[in-house]
């Protein structure tokens, strides 16, 4: 028991895509999907993460409720606690292959850290 206690991750990360609507086209031409992001920091101090997305070329990341969009967010979760977020992924239609692409998540804590894995899906039309 003493080991699985040692072993055990300090962060974890889950990824629920928001359903309703499964895809937004913007006045741009890309194609947005809505996902909420938790945070579960398991150690006992505040930390900071790092959010990145692989599988999507030329995809951006927005935190909802601000402006500017980048390739990586910069979050942050309280000890012992779940903090939740609520990103778009935005991405130009022509880079996308059909109507259901693979991603993954990336959460890695900083200023050092084993980073957190999550595969989800990317829908467009």
């Amino acid at each position: 028991m003493a080991i699985a206690l040692a072993l055990k991750p300090s962060n974890d990360i889950a990824v629920l895509r928001d359903r309703a609507p499964l895809f937004v086209t913007l006045s741009d031409g890309r194609i947005q999907n809505a996902y909420t992001i938790k945070i579960a920091n398991m150690s006992l101090t505040d930390r900071q993460y790092r959010l990145t997305l692989s599988g999507l070329p030329q995809a951006s990341l927005g935190l909802s409720g601000e402006n500017g969009e980048s390739g990586e967010l910069a979050l942050s979760a309280r000890a012992n606690a779940v903090d939740t977020y609520r990103i778009q992924v935005r991405v130009p239609q022509s880079t996308l292959a059909g109507a259901s692409t693979p991603l993954a998540f990336t959460l890695t804590p900083d200023p050092a850290g084993e980073p957190v894995r999550h595969d989800s899906v990317f829908l467009a039309p």
